[in-house]
């Protein structure tokens, strides 16, 4: 028998720890995967990409039209147990649980998650923070030729505007440790069609805990797994559900998959992809919800659109990634006949090379700036294909503010305004304490700045052949 996990090897929690003795004993849910709750199938999900450039790529998953799909037989389920959430009982850190967030709230996300990640919310002071909502209403729900329902803007909006503060219909692990043994026969596919069924009984008991109104509003959804051994509420999942990379479990890092969590909401799951998007989509753990801002300006009746995938990949790379959602983008850069000039530049934004100031006096004839010239360049080709979104733009931002400054140049203050507004959309300048937006005034950007502004003075004052070490990274 060959043994798996329900998603993967890696997806038991990291940190488990016994409960101490003076706590009670939870009472277990027994979950029974082979009780016969529907004839379909589930998998590992895949998610749809935070917008934080990763180039990680996870299992590929049953898409499409799927000859035989559906619950194999012939491998065993090993015993597996998801706890009631009962008032005055610890779940221990490692083990799973069925609870609420925010406790009480009206607008409660059904939820699975660890003992630990329960406890570590609630510790946090201000458990759950206000959500940012803005005064009115940014957007409508609306049907759009050939995508379905989509997004829409009923106003202007501002860059680094919210656009939507949502909390989720229902939140679970991206990896959930079911042990399960296969026979030594069993193709892949079959194990990715055992796993499909299997994540797809505990995704209906998820939905099957929501409020009426809040289950209806999950079932409204699109569904674009209909063929590949989903079961409708799990092709929902498949088909809407975005990852959330800054909440993970205990010991887990931003960019390991079997520590993420995932969401499913009613308003922004509907939102549509675009290579060229104009929002940027952040998890807000302290509030619970997920907020979206506008990565430039947005026109009243415009689309409002995300990404699903990578933006610095190549056409065909994007095209293939987003073959299970159904979707052909129809954005300028997807629309050229040939997409070579485009697929150069989106590469080149993966990793934007550092900038590195000449020591010494400037050789004549050389613009003092010549040096900035390929970050100043990138920002503009990132402008022209839309991708204000990708995380790269306000790395790059970040080292033009950097290099001007160096060198006493008040256009560094152009930059800086860009800068605070490329932190606004990612939600990065509230935890900044301030500091970008002070560099948005000359005399506090000089302050700010300390000793770097003008540094290049002195490198020109000093003997022939003076080195200073100084790289500009962003």
């Amino acid at each position: 028998m060959r043994r798996g996990f329900l998603l993967d090897g890696k997806a038991k929690p990291k940190g488990a720890a016994p409960p101490p003795a003076a706590r009670l004993k939870p009472t277990p849910l027994e979950v029974d995967t082979n009780a016969k709750a529907s004839q379909a199938t589930s998998v590992p999900t895949p998610l749809k990409a935070m917008d934080r450039g990763s180039d990680r790529e996870y299992s590929v998953m049953p898409s499409g039209v799927i000859e035989n799909a559906g619950r194999p037989d012939g491998y065993i389920t090993g015993k597996f147990t998801i706890h009631e959430d009962t008032p005055g009982v610890d779940v221990p850190d490692a083990e799973f649980m069925f609870t609420s967030m925010p406790p009480g709230a009206p607008d409660a996300v059904s939820c699975i998650m660890t003992g630990w990640l329960k406890r570590h919310l609630l510790s946090q002071p201000g458990f759950p923070k206000p959500m940012d909502i803005p005064e009115k209403p940014a957007y409508r729900i609306d049907n759009i030729p050939g995508k379905g329902k989509g997004m829409i803007a009923t106003r202007k909006i501002k860059v680094g505007d919210v656009v939507s503060t949502e909390r989720p219909l229902k939140v679970d692990p991206a990896a959930i440790p079911i042990p399960l043994d296969f026979p030594a026969h069993f193709s892949d596919m079959q194990m990715h069609q055992a796993f499909l069924y299997e994540k797809g009984v505990i995704t209906e008991k998820i939905v099957k805990r929501m409020q009426p109104e809040r289950q209806a509003a999950y079932m409204s959804l699109a569904n674009t797994h209909l063929h590949d051994g989903s079961s409708p509420i799990m092709g929902i999942t498949r088909t809407n559900a975005f990852g959330l990379e800054n909440m993970c479990e205990k010991d887990g890092a931003a960019n390991d998959r079997a520590s993420w969590y995932s969401g499913v909401w009613d308003h922004q799951s509907r939102i549509n992809h675009s290579c060229s998007p104009n929002v940027v989509r952040t998890w807000d753990t302290a509030s619970f919800s997920q907020q979206m801002r506008a990565s430039r300006d947005i026109e009243e009746g415009e689309e409002i659109t995300v990404t699903y995938t990578n933006l610095t990949w190549t056409y065909e790379r994007r095209k293939g990634d987003l073959k299970p959602y159904e979707v052909d983008c129809d954005c300028k850069s997807c629309s050229q006949v040939d997409h070579t000039r485009s697929d150069k530049r989106r590469t080149s934004f993966a990793n934007p090379p550092p900038l590195r100031p000449p020591m010494g006096p400037v050789p004549s004839g050389t613009a003092p700036d010549a040096w900035i010239a390929p970050a100043l360049k990138m920002i503009r080709l990132m402008e022209a294909e839309g991708l204000e979104c990708i995380p790269q733009y306000p790395k790059v931002l970040h080292q033009i503010v950097n290099a001007y400054a160096f060198m006493a140049d008040e256009r560094a203050l152009i930059y800086a305004r860009k800068l605070y507004q490329a932190k606004r959309v990612r939600m990065e300048e509230s935890s900044s304490n301030g500091f970008y937006e002070k560099l948005c005034e000359l005399d506090t950007l000089k302050q700010t700045l300390g000793m770097a502004w003008g540094l290049m003075r002195l490198a020109a004052r000093g003997p022939p052949g003076m080195v200073m070490p100084m790289v500009f990274c962003g």
